[in-house]
């Protein structure tokens, strides 16, 4: 598959929201770990489309703003966004730390599944109280979970709703 790295105009066909070069320098100026630094160009770009398919899934529904056209293959560019100083972002561009949660999200990539399958955890036991509330569920093994990255959590913190709330364009 081919990289297509979205410049802000609403790509049909992209896949990637930052290149490998641009992937290459943010990883430079962080000492350039090992694992992105062993790994051939065609490997950083399979990383780079799965984090980019990562970010959409994973935090898509949180996204401030909306997309700017229907036949833009990613979430991003979007209009009628303003960070949590006030500043409105331009709608022509990719921000940068979604660009730089992008490398981050490939350079997980490159050693992790980020989206792994998830085994639901038979419940083997479970009880509810109503009075004074209580509520207890054991599970088989363990509860299942997704893994977290608070590295990109963090970058991403300014282009995200509070709370998963959504306020509808009007």
């Amino acid at each position: 598959m081919t990289l297509v790295v979205e410049d802000g105009t609403g790509k049909n066909d992209a896949n990637s929201y930052v290149s490998v070069s641009d992937a290459d320098a943010y990883h430079a100026l962080r000492g350039n770990p090992e694992t992105w630094d062993d790994a051939t160009t065609s490997e950083k770009e399979a990383a780079l489309i799965e984090a980019t398919q990562y970010l959409d899934l994973h935090y898509g529904e949180r996204w401030r703003g909306a997309r700017m056209f229907k036949t833009q293959a990613l979430d991003w560019p979007r209009d009628d966004v303003t960070d949590d100083d006030g500043f409105r972002l331009p709608n022509d561009e990719i921000p940068q730390r979604l660009a730089n949660a992008a490398s981050e999200a490939a350079l997980q990539a490159l050693s992790n599944e980020l989206l792994p399958k998830i085994e639901e955890a038979a419940v083997v036991r479970e009880r509810n109280r109503v009075g004074q509330i209580e509520s207890e569920t054991e599970y088989a093994g363990s509860k299942p979970v997704l893994p977290r990255y608070p590295k990109i959590d963090g970058l991403l913190r300014h282009l995200l709703t509070a709370g998963g709330i959504r306020v509808p364009r009007g």
